[in-house]
């Protein structure tokens, strides 16, 4: 198991402090070109956007949707006290902890009459892994409250994943309708997948008899023991080559696809609906997988003998016999291991031809849906400026306030939008945040018809 807990390190520190959360602020930015990789269906107001390297998008985040320091610590004199029974009483039945990480390499859209075509090539990184209440009770609380009853901890599992995403896209515009779709072609880098994660630990009534009935499947792929002796040994030139060969490597491949449509209803109301990232990587380069499954007894530590004379355990023999009971079969079978789908809904409501209030239901799927609903106010000044304050709630959080600001001194176009700004002033209340930037070059302003000049009346 060192290998999956190195290469769960590695994916984290390949892309540094990153992180994960729904971009709700951002996404209802219809003319700057990534806001299409939440609604493919938008429609801009250019001709022509370019990305380019290192400068297009940078987007980062972060959540834990059990807990945040404020909830689970005390004051005790001048000292701050994690409490861990209010950690444990305030979680959800399915807990998560989870980051992400995007960055556009080069993205280009434009019109071909009346549809816009894109191509994208992107890194992105995503993080979650999903904790059980019934977990933390048990670390918590230890074994003592189960006396001659099962515990069933299901649900515990991981989803990582470095992958490159080549993407084309197109939206088209039929009268009051249009259709977008976006097809990726990806390219895997890394992944830790938790494919079966269930345990039924039985207690005795007596304490010292347990029997753990377990069935665990962890798959991982990216994990070299060549290139973890190399990084040991300092090798910089193979770990260069090692790492030309990985990104020019197209053995790990998947597939994905985005949709979305949007129907203008009137000039004052519209509606769009769609989902993100529908597919799977098959994983066959550098694959291990970890399986552990049946039943084991073991006795417990004999408490009386712990507390009068712990001198007399020998733990290490004690923590080896366990851990040889639990000792995983490794294999090398390539698996598959999907997306983080998401799935939402919007209306939105012109109140002037530069104001806007946007209402949005967002759906991302992992060990369940998770649902986060926004409601956005939209300010456009000109071509030049475009503002958006943002009210959501999502991940147990109800007072998250989001802020996206657009200016264009001429071609350039440069953007930032981040969601639960208010916890970033507040740290010890924060429970998710995300931040994106970027600039882009747009050229060829497009204008409706409400504001083509009028002909003269005869």
């Amino acid at each position: 198991m060192r290998k999956v807990f190195l290469l769960s390190l590695m994916m984290c520190l390949l892309r540094g402090n990153t992180f994960a959360q729904t971009e709700n602020t951002f996404s209802v930015m219809e003319n700057v070109f990534q806001s299409s990789y939440f609604n493919v269906s938008h429609i801009p107001n250019y001709r022509l956007s370019v990305t380019l390297p290192g400068l297009g998008g940078l987007s980062t985040g972060l959540i834990n949707n059990g807990f945040d320091l404020r909830s689970i610590s005390r004051r005790e004199a001048d000292t701050l006290v994690i409490d861990g029974q209010k950690l444990v009483s305030g979680l959800a039945k399915n807990n998560q902890i989870g980051f992400n990480f995007s960055t556009d390499l080069i993205a280009i859209r434009f019109k071909a009459r009346k549809t816009f075509l894109s191509f994208n090539v992107s890194d992105r990184m995503f993080f979650r892994y999903n904790y059980p209440k019934e977990f933390m009770e048990l670390l918590w609380y230890g074994n003592t409250r189960y006396l001659g009853q099962s515990l069933e901890i299901n649900n515990l599992g991981i989803r990582a994943s470095i992958y490159r995403e080549f993407g084309l896209s197109a939206a088209h515009e039929f009268g009051k309708l249009s259709l977008g779709a976006r097809v990726k072609l990806l390219q895997g880098f890394a992944n830790v997948h938790t494919a079966t994660s269930k345990a039924n630990l039985f207690t005795s009534n007596s304490f010292d008899q347990l029997e753990l009935n377990s069935e665990l499947l962890i798959n991982t792929s990216g994990y070299n023991e060549e290139i973890y002796k190399d990084f040991q040994e300092g090798n910089n030139n193979k770990i260069e080559q090692r790492s030309r060969d990985i990104l020019t490597d197209f053995s790990n491949r998947g597939f994905g696809l985005d949709a979305a449509a949007t129907y203008r209803l009137n000039k004052k109301l519209s509606f769009s609906g769609g989902f993100n990232n529908l597919g799977s990587i098959r994983w066959t380069r550098d694959v291990t997988n970890y399986e552990s499954k049946g039943v084991v007894d073991f006795r417990g530590v004999e408490l009386d003998k712990l507390i009068t004379d712990s001198s007399g355990i020998d733990f290490e023999n004690y923590g080896d016999s366990i851990a040889d009971r639990f000792k995983f079969t490794e294999t090398k079978k390539a698996y598959r291991s999907p997306l983080l789908a998401n799935y939402f809904a919007s209306a939105a409501w012109n109140i002037t031809p530069s104001t806007r209030v946007t209402g949005m239901l967002y759906l991302e799927y992992f060990y369940g849906f998770r649902p986060a609903t926004t409601i956005a106010v939209q300010q456009k000044i000109k071509r030049w400026f475009d503002f958006v304050v943002s009210w959501s709630t999502q991940y147990r959080q109800y007072d998250m306030v989001g802020v996206a600001l657009m200016v264009k001194p001429g071609p350039l176009q440069i953007f930032i939008a981040g969601d639960n700004i208010l916890g970033a002033i507040d740290p010890f209340g924060l429970r998710s945040f995300n931040l994106r930037l970027g600039t882009n070059l747009v050229f060829g302003r497009i204008k409706s018809q409400d504001q083509l000049p009028k002909p003269d009346k005869l």
